[in-house]
């Protein structure tokens, strides 16, 4: 009797997938045939010059593209989202911060803790000085987002994405209105949040060459111009 070929297990799927992905974002501008991977605790920059934000965009699954799939944990993630576990698994960071003006910033960060998980307050409130601990703002927790500067407003952002752990946080323009040491807290943050529980990034950049610091790799697609119709 012959023993047969011992198989070797299947590699898990990537922790996230767009696949053949067409979108028009408007009259003069589409994209064609994008594809991406991305692996759990992988960095990657998504270099796109014109419509980043929208491609970023159909990337989480906000905007639904024209053809193609996107993938989260190998289901398409519109199905993966209807299960707030699923939709726990990732944080958005958006360009200009998305935080609620009329909310300090620990509430922001505590909002998807509330609103996504059933842990108790005394657990959020831990999670909430962790995260504002990381990102150097322990002492802007009781201010209002109008009350602080535009940087400062994109490490609450972070913050809030990081404090549900999750597996995957997409961040909307990585450089936008970063100093040098807004830069540093928000890449030291992300590096942390890479070694301590595997988080991947999938950041949005206009230019580049070469991966920025807190970036392994990078993956550049361009939005095609339609030719103008006579």
């Amino acid at each position: 009797m012959t023993e047969s070929a011992s198989t070797q297990p299947a590699a898990p799927p990537a922790l996230l997938a767009l696949r053949g992905v067409d979108l028009d974002v408007n009259e003069a501008l589409y994209f064609h045939d994008v594809n991406l991977e991305i692996r759990s605790g992988e960095s990657v920059g998504l270099v796109v010059p014109r419509a980043r934000t929208t491609l970023l965009l159909v990337a989480a699954g906000l905007r639904r593209p024209d053809s193609g799939s996107v993938l989260l944990n190998g289901a398409p993630i519109e199905s993966a989202y209807r299960d707030l576990a699923h939709e726990a698994s990732t944080g958005f960071v958006f360009e200009g911060g998305g935080l609620l003006e009329n909310t300090t910033v620990a509430d922001n960060i505590a909002l998807p803790l509330r609103y996504h998980t059933s842990l108790p307050e005394a657990v959020i409130a831990d999670r909430v000085r962790s995260a504002l601990v990381e990102v150097g703002l322990t002492e802007e927790a009781a201010r209002f987002p109008y009350q602080i500067p535009r940087g400062q407003q994109r490490l609450a952002s972070l913050a809030r994405a990081l404090a549900i752990e999750p597996a995957l946080v997409y961040v909307d323009d990585l450089h936008h209105g970063a100093t040098v040491e807004i830069w540093q807290l928000f890449v030291g943050a992300m590096d942390r949040a890479r070694s301590r529980g595997n988080t991947a990034f999938l950041s949005s950049l206009a230019i580049a060459d070469s991966p920025p610091p807190g970036v392994d790799r990078l993956v550049h697609v361009t939005a095609e111009v339609r030719a103008s119709r006579v």
